[in-house]
């Protein structure tokens, strides 16, 4: 008859021990994603208004070496990575928000 309270014991623990990694997990992730964001304003000024148009030019006109890493250089990226992070802004920590709520 124990046996019951056991298994329902050790189903309560893995979900204790899983809600507290998930947790610590994502507490981690959303405090890189907060430290980030000054990181991020700079690299949004770069492209925006910084140099980004004299440092394009620069890539096509040759005078950067072939063997330099300029992802940043694609607007793509770029702009991918801006969309992305106004994303979690306005959507998914709207969505963090709703959940703490309930």
């Amino acid at each position: 008859m124990a046996y019951k309270y056991i298994d329902r014991i050790k189903q309560m623990e893995e979900l204790l021990d899983e809600g507290n990694q998930v947790v610590a997990e994502f507490y981690k992730a959303y405090s890189n994603y907060v430290k980030y964001q000054e990181k991020m304003n700079v690299l949004f000024d770069y492209y925006v208004n910084g140099n980004y148009q004299e440092d394009f030019k620069a890539d096509s006109e040759g005078l950067i070496p072939k063997d330099l890493k300029r992802g940043v250089l694609d607007e793509d990226s770029v702009y991918d990575l801006i969309y992305d992070n106004k994303y979690i802004k306005e959507e998914l920590l709207k969505k963090v928000e709703e959940i703490e709520n309930e």
